[in-house]
C-alpha cells in the first residue's frame, strides 16, 4: 500500500472511474457523497459496494474527522440486474407478438380479400340461377373464415394492448336494431325468435365506440343463437342511475338454450375453452368469443356477468357508462354512389396477382386509367416516369416494402412528389401501424378485405 491510496488497490476492470473521480473530488472538497461502484475483493472477485461519505465539522468549522459505511450490495444489484433483464425480455416478446400479429394478419387476409372480392363481383356479374347458391355459399364460408382470423388476431391486439377506444356520435337504437335484423337470418331453420327492449329514457344518441359495442353484441348474441334450437333471444337494454355527463347502460342477452354447467360457468371466459368437449365440433368456433367479449368490456372499464341454468337458457349482463353527446350531433350517414366515375389516373402497387386483378376489377367501374406494380422498387421508377393521381399501396412486400416506397417517393422533393395521395392498402392490424403509415408519408389507409364503398370514399376523398 506504500504510496498508494487504498481505493486503487480497489480498482478493476469494471469499476466505473467517473463514479470514482467524482467521489474523490467530493473528498477533496469535504462534502458528502453516495456511489455505488464495482470494485475487487483480494481474490480478484468482483463486487458492488455502497459507499457514504460524510466530514465531520467542529464548532471552528475545521474539518476533524470523515465517517465513511460501505456496504457489500451484489445481492440486491445481481437482483435489479435480473429485473431490468426480465423487463427487457417482457419487452422483446411483446414486440415479437406485435410482430407476429403483423405478419399473420397480411398472410391471413390477403387470400381472404381476394377471395371474398372476386366473389362478391361473381355475384354482380349476373351469374346464373344455379350459380347463385354456389356463390352464396363460398361467400357464407369465406366470410365464416375471415371472422375466424379475425377472432385470433383481435384477442392478440387485446393481449398486446393494441386495441383502444375510438368514441364518436353512436346512434344506439339504430345500431340495436340492425344487428338483430342482421341476424334474423340465423334463425330461419329454428322455432327462435330473436327481438330486443330498449328504455324509452336512453337518449338516441351517446358518445362511444360502435364499432366495439357492434362486435360485444355479435360475439354474445352469435353465441346465444348458436346454442338455441327453440324458444327466444333478447336483448334488453335498460337506463342504470344517469347523471348531467354520462349515461349508464345495462346491456342484457338472454336465450333459452342449452345453458351452461355450474362448474363451467367461470372457464367459459378463458381463450380457446368451450363448454364443453365436443361443442366446437357439434356448433363450431374458435372458443374465443367469449374471451374477447370479456377484454372488450374490460376495455369499457366494466366487468361481464352471467347467470345460467343448464337446459333451460343463459343470460350475459354488463354495464358501459358512456358519455352524453352534443344534442346537436347526429352522425352523418353518406350515400355512396358506385356508380358515379372518377377521372383520374391511379397505380395500384401489390406483390399479390390475385390482389391485383381484384384491385383492377373493382377500380375498373370507377376509372379507365389504372396501372399495376409488383413491389415497392417499381412502384418508385413507375411514380418517376408517370403522372398519377394516387397511388394504393400494399405494406409487405419483397425487394422494398410500401413503407420504404413511400418514403424513397416523399424524398424525390417537388410538388408532384411531395403532394401526390398514397394510400396503404393493407391486411395489417397493429393500433401502431397507423402511426407508422403516417410518419412514412402515405395520407391514409384502407384494410383488407376491403369494401368497395369504404375504398372508393378513400379514394374520392383524395381525386376531386
Amino acid at each position: 500500500m506504500k504510496g498508494r491510496i487504498f481505493g486503487d488497490l480497489l480498482i478493476g476492470e469494471k469499476t466505473d472511474l467517473s463514479v470514482l473521480k467524482s467521489a474523490k473530488q467530493a473528498l477533496v472538497e469535504r462534502k458528502p457523497y453516495e456511489i455505488e461502484i464495482v470494485v475487487y475483493k483480494k481474490d480478484g472477485a468482483p463486487i458492488w459496494v455502497f459507499i457514504s461519505n460524510s466530514p465531520l465539522f467542529n464548532p471552528d468549522g475545521h474539518l476533524e474527522s470523515q465517517i465513511g459505511i460501505i456496504v457489500d450490495i451484489t445481492l440486491r444489484k445481481h437482483a435489479e440486474q435480473q429485473l431490468i433483464k426480465t423487463r427487457q425480455d417482457a419487452i422483446d416478446l411483446s414486440k415479437s407478438k406485435e410482430q407476429f400479429l403483423s405478419v399473420m394478419s397480411h398472410e391471413m387476409r390477403t387470400p381472404l380479400n381476394a377471395v371474398i372480392g372476386l366473389t362478391r363481383i361473381l355475384k354482380e356479374e349476373d351469374p346464373l340461377e344455379r350459380q347463385k347458391e354456389n356463390l352464396n355459399i363460398l361467400e357464407f364460408s369465406a366470410q365464416n373464415l375471415l371472422s375466424l382470423i379475425n377472432d385470433v388476431l383481435d384477442f392478440t391486439k387485446i393481449e398486446t394492448g393494441n386495441m383502444t377506444l375510438d368514441p364518436a356520435p353512436l346512434e344506439i337504437y339504430k345500431l340495436v336494431s340492425q344487428t338483430i335484423e342482421s341476424l334474423r337470418f340465423k334463425s330461419c331453420d329454428k322455432d327462435l325468435r330473436i327481438d330486443y327492449y330498449i328504455d324509452p329514457r336512453i337518449p338516441k344518441v351517446i358518445t362511444g365506440d360502435s364499432t366495439r359495442l357492434y362486435q360485444i353484441f355479435m360475439n354474445l348474441l352469435g353465441n346465444a343463437i348458436k346454442f338455441t334450437e327453440c324458444g327466444s333471444v333478447m336483448l334488453k337494454l335498460f337506463l342504470e342511475a344517469e347523471d348531467e355527463d354520462s349515461v349508464p347502460i345495462r346491456f342484457e342477452v338472454h336465450d333459452t338454450g342449452i345453458g351452461i354447467k355450474d362448474d363451467k360457468l367461470k372457464a367459459i371466459f378463458d381463450a380457446y375453452t368451450q363448454a364443453e368437449r365436443d361443442t366446437s365440433k357439434k356448433y363450431g368456433g374458435t372458443g374465443l368469443g367469449l374471451a374477447i367479449t370479456k377484454k372488450l368490456i374490460e376495455l369499457h372499464d366494466s366487468t361481464i356477468e352471467v347467470q345460467s341454468t343448464h337446459g333451460e337458457g343463459t343470460i350475459f349482463s354488463f354495464v358501459i357508462r358512456y358519455l352524453r353527446a352534443d344534442k346537436n350531433t347526429v352522425p352523418v350517414e353518406t350515400n355512396i354512389n358506385l356508380d358515379a366515375p372518377i377521372d383520374g389516373r391511379i397505380l395500384v402497387v401489390d406483390d399479390n396477382a390475385m390482389n391485383r386483378l381484384l384491385a383492377g376489377k373493382v377500380l375498373g367501374k370507377w376509372l379507365t386509367e389504372i396501372d399495376y406494380a409488383e413491389n415497392g422498387q417499381e412502384a418508385v421508377e413507375k411514380v418517376k416516369d408517370n403522372d398519377y393521381d394516387l397511388v394504393l399501396m400494399d405494406i409487405h412486400m419483397p425487394v422494398m416494402n410500401g413503407l420504404e416506397a413511400v418514403k424513397t417517393i416523399r424524398e424525390l422533393g417537388g410538388d408532384k412528389f411531395v403532394k401526390l395521395p398514397i394510400i396503404a392498402l393493407t391486411a395489417s392490424v397493429q393500433r401502431s401501424e397507423e402511426g407508422r403509415f403516417l410518419q412514412a408519408g402515405m395520407n391514409d389507409f384502407v384494410l383488407k378485405p376491403f369494401e368497395p364503398k369504404d375504398l372508393y370514399r378513400k379514394i374520392r376523398a383524395h381525386i376531386l
